[in-house]
């Protein structure tokens, strides 16, 4: 019995707690579902700088200033541009 009422209090606050969460870093917009792995699968987030521009214009001509993209590393710790997906901005909120 008290196990139970535990557990439920447990469920109870980690309902709380996931929903304030996804509330405070806009994780409720649309599109965020779709941002793909984290850093547990190896991918980093960021606004692309004037820097990033420079390495992946030729793959990518469009890419814009500020436009929120998912990546790994290479061997010389940079961007490795094969890796490089744009994701929704709310996912840089999230992750970067």
């Amino acid at each position: 019995m008290v196990r139970k009422r535990i557990f439920n209090r447990l469920a109870i606050t980690t309902g709380i707690v996931s929903t304030v969460f996804m509330v405070i870093t806009g994780c409720n917009q649309e599109g965020c579902g779709d941002c793909g792995g984290g850093l547990i699968d190896g991918y980093l987030y960021q606004r692309v700088t004037s820097d990033d521009l420079l390495l992946l214009q030729s793959a990518f001509p469009d890419l814009q200033l500020d436009e929120c993209i998912r990546f790994q590393m290479d061997d010389l710790q940079e961007i490795d541009p094969q890796s490089v997906e744009f994701v929704p901005d709310c996912c840089c909120d999230l992750y970067e």
